[in-house]
């Protein structure tokens, strides 16, 4: 019996009667399990991994291996005492922009008392295996409903040890955060701006007040700089003449000291700066990322490509707003504490 599985997170439902030759309970009911799964997920150790990773179940295979036999002396004959009841799981995951397919085998031997006593929880415990739960799951990068694993790839000596001071080239670095954008569909060009290696992204969120949120970065030697900003339609504004600017950098200095970005473990990381660019006129925000944070912190990415064009696309409304002149940055203050900020006055 053989499952193939659609490249989507949602197994087929399971309909198919169990075979003859089975004779374990619990292997058919950990098949059963496998293949209903609505997330086909598991973690687990294979053979030439370094560490527990996630992967994609793209298979699954039942096989009813050959009885053996070992002769007993009392009994004088062969009598059997193995006989393998296997469920093959083909896996799936990606590394950078490498595809790696591997199997593994989830078996019990059917004529061992012991064995045929296991819980489903005991046999995938046995052979290092766990579900991954919803809150990894919604952390997990996917390309294909394959899990992505982004690694910085340390060059060993000849010895087989790490090269003492090696660190990630911000070409590497660019060429990394390019497979993550790949990864989640975002709209984005590469160039390069005095030689440093430059990404600049387009955010299209729906309903965006001003058509949609840009932004850039910048991946020097030892840090990155991510620039937020509003698009023309906003930097007109700022660059008409019309007399609110002045307004509008005391909604900035506002902005600065009160709306810091809310951090997944409760704390600080990140503290973007709202500014006006000198030229261009753009309203924009400047993080600085040392890469020693970037790597310690694993949803950096997230904040650059979510958190923040949506914290942009939320005080858009109070920004155009007090450069038309129709609000003052008091008004526009007051309006975000109960709107963006949700605090009670």
């Amino acid at each position: 019996m053989f499952f193939i599985f659609k490249e989507e997170k949602k197994m087929r439902s399971f309909d198919e009667k169990r075979p003859g030759n089975i004779e374990c309970d619990n292997i058919w009911e950990l098949y059963k399990q496998l293949v209903t799964l609505d997330a086909p997920y598991i973690k687990t150790r294979l053979k030439g991994d370094d560490t527990e990773y996630l992967y994609l179940i793209t298979g699954a295979c039942l096989e009813v291996g050959d009885t053996k036999y070992m002769f007993d002396d009392m009994c004088n004959m062969d009598l059997p005492y193995r006989r393998e009841e296997t469920i093959r799981l083909s896996l799936a995951r990606m590394l950078c922009n490498e595809e790696i397919l591997k199997e593994t085998d989830i078996s019990v031997n059917s004529h061992s008392d012991y064995d045929r006593k296991l819980a489903v929880s005991e046999i995938l415990e046995r052979h290092g295996i766990t579900f991954p739960d919803k809150d990894e799951l919604q952390k997990t990068h996917f390309v294909r409903s394959i899990p992505v694993t982004y690694v910085e790839e340390i060059p060993k000596h000849k010895t087989g040890r790490p090269h003492k001071g090696w660190r990630m080239t911000n070409k590497e670095r660019a060429t990394s955060f390019r497979f993550y954008l790949d990864s989640k569909d975002i709209s984005y060009k590469c160039d390069t701006d005095l030689g440093v290696p430059r990404i600049t992204m387009i955010f299209d969120i729906p309903d965006c007040p001003v058509g949609h949120i840009e932004s850039s970065i910048w991946f020097f030697e030892r840090h990155a700089e991510v620039r937020t900003y509003y698009p023309k339609v906003v930097s007109d504004l700022c660059n008409s003449g019309n007399g609110h600017t002045d307004e509008l950098m005391r909604l900035l200095e506002f902005l600065n000291a009160l709306v810091i970005p809310c951090q997944t473990d409760g704390e600080v990381y990140f503290t973007p700066r709202f500014y006006i660019t000198a030229f261009g006129f753009d309203v924009a925000a400047l993080t600085v990322i040392n890469y020693k944070v970037w790597s310690a912190v694993p949803y950096t990415e997230k904040h650059i490509t979510e958190y923040w064009p949506v914290m942009f696309n939320d005080l858009a409304p109070f920004v155009v707003s007090v450069l038309e002149g129709k609000i003052t940055a008091d008004e526009a203050m007051k309006l975000i504490d109960k709107h963006v900020l949700k605090r009670d006055e």
